[in-house]
């Protein structure tokens, strides 16, 4: 008779292997992260976390897909929450203006600062992708191409050409997003 071993339960609860976890598995490699229905049109958008990693993926107002960290170079707030469409994203607190392709296009309160360039405090990218109906980030810089085929590999490994021939049901809506949390 076959016997099987679980992991210890620590590894379910500890924060300190939860850190090890999203350093060495989910901040490294692509993870999906959203539907391709969620940002199908100019100006559409959504937000998400994983751990302490606040993102944004977009289209900006030429269609092109776009991910950066949620948060304003100024004041770290976070700079959009949910999903939706808008034109640009904007700090609560001091009303530091980003386009959707990252730019920063007002910095306000900052009278008096010296060589202070608005070319340097664009939002911070994030590698995105996509492969069927997945939108993919990456939080690392080890990956040099974003070819959605690359991309695929990466993710899926040998999977990637076996569902690639035999197809991806890409009719399959986005319905909602469900989180789930733990006490």
């Amino acid at each position: 008779m076959a016997s099987a071993v679980t992991p210890p339960s620590g590894w379910y609860t500890d924060p300190g292997f939860l850190r090890l976890e999203l350093d060495r598995v989910f901040l490294r490699g692509w993870q999906a992260v959203g539907h391709i229905g969620q940002v199908k049109n100019p100006n559409d958008f959504f937000t998400g976390s994983l751990g302490n990693v606040e993102f944004v993926i977009c289209r900006d107002a030429n269609g092109k897909l776009q991910a950066f960290h949620n948060v304003c170079r100024h004041h770290a707030s976070l700079l959009a929450c949910g999903s939706g469409q808008k034109t640009c994203f904007q700090c609560p607190y001091h009303g530091w203006t980003y386009g959707l392709d990252g730019t920063l296009l007002k910095a306000t309160r900052i009278s008096g600062i010296k060589n202070f360039n608005k070319n340097d405090f664009g939002l911070l990218p994030i590698k995105v992708a996509t492969w069927g109906p997945f939108v993919l980030a990456r939080f690392d810089d080890s990956s040099q191409d974003t070819v959605d085929d690359v991309v695929g590999d990466e993710w899926l490994g040998s999977a990637s050409d076996l569902l690639s021939r035999s197809g991806i049901d890409t009719s399959l809506p986005h319905i909602c997003r469900y989180f789930v949390t733990t006490i």
